[in-house]
């Protein structure tokens, strides 16, 4: 196992200690509709120090062709983390989850779900369609930026993910 060393992460520039084995580029598939959220989001990641591609995705079945590899998309896709919209306009995120949690392929890459409701019933059903993490966004973006910076802080400097 690699020695950790510090790395300075976040928002606030909290010192982390991570190891090196995830000191890696990333790929965060960001499955989102609201302009305002997908600009915040993009915002926080691409000033980020962790070197990562960004894939944004605006519907539920773009999304299953990305991971698929269907359609427009060449090969299948196996982002390291999942961020999104459960209430995206163009589909349904719940089935969506459904999905990613029932293929042997998908069910191991950490999905966040992004949602403006504290729903009581929502959040029990999402957590067991094994979601990872849900997750209400903040009204104000500058509070949005910060749970984004969180997260990624979180799930991918912190955690040590599978890369199978």
């Amino acid at each position: 196992m690699a020695k950790p060393k510090p790395c300075v992460v976040g928002m606030d520039a909290d010192l982390r200690w991570i190891s090196e084995e995830n000191e890696r580029s990333h790929v965060i598939l960001v499955i989102e509709d609201q302009t305002a959220h997908i600009d915040a989001i993009e915002q926080v990641l691409s000033q980020s120090n962790t070197a990562r591609e960004i894939v944004f995705i605006h519907s539920t079945q773009e999304a299953i062709d990305f991971l698929r590899g269907q359609n427009n998309h060449e090969q299948p896709q196996r982002p390291d983390l999942i961020l999104m919209n459960i209430h995206i306009s163009a589909g349904n995120g719940s089935t969506l989850l459904t999905e990613i949690k029932s293929d042997g392929a998908l069910r191991r890459i950490p999905t966040i779900l992004l949602t403006n409701r504290a729903d009581t019933a929502e959040i029990l059903s999402s957590y067991q369609q094994q979601c990872n993490c849900y997750v209400i966004k903040p009204q104000e973006l500058t509070r949005l930026n910060e749970v984004i910076s969180v997260i990624e802080s979180f799930w991918l400097n912190l955690v040590t993910l599978p890369t199978e």
